[in-house]
């Protein structure tokens, strides 16, 4: 294991003790996704993606939107820095686990395109009120296929 560069270290030890939290819940939150999609658990059953929806995320009071952009801040900056490739799934089910541990409902939605050579492509992303908290606003050529509240 290679030592963290003095830069990183110094810009973790100038958080503070709560952001520092919750990157490391986001980073646990993660792994979990992570192990359950190695695991084959989406195959059988959807845990962490919630039950099938019919209607979009409900509107989010201020306090809950300024929660939302924190736990979309935490996901997406642990994602960068964990040692395994955490794309879109994992981090749109990770946040979706922090979001409902706090209380605040969210949408997690898989799509499909068409990509070139006749390739499907597969993406998620999650929303929660008005706000994209992972996957971001997907390109107009994706379509949904499920969503999960």
């Amino acid at each position: 294991m290679r030592p963290l560069p003095m830069r990183r270290l110094n810009r973790w030890l100038d958080l503070p003790p709560a952001r520092r939290r919750l990157l490391l819940e986001a980073a646990w939150q993660l792994l979990r996704a992570r192990q359950r999609i190695l695991l084959g658990h989406l195959r059988r059953r959807r845990p962490g993606l919630g039950t099938p929806a019919a209607t979009g995320p409900l509107p989010l009071t201020a306090e809950q939107e300024a929660t939302v952009r924190q736990v979309r801040w935490a996901v997406s900056v642990a994602a960068r820095h964990v040692p395994w490739n955490a794309v879109c799934l994992p981090q749109a089910m990770a946040a979706k686990t922090m979001l409902a541990r706090r209380g605040i409902t969210s949408v997690l939605f898989l799509g499909l395109r068409r990509g070139r050579e006749a390739r499907v492509q597969a993406h998620a992303w999650l929303c929660s009120g008005r706000l994209y908290v992972t996957g971001y606003e997907p390109p107009m050529d994706f379509t949904c296929i499920a969503r999960f509240q």
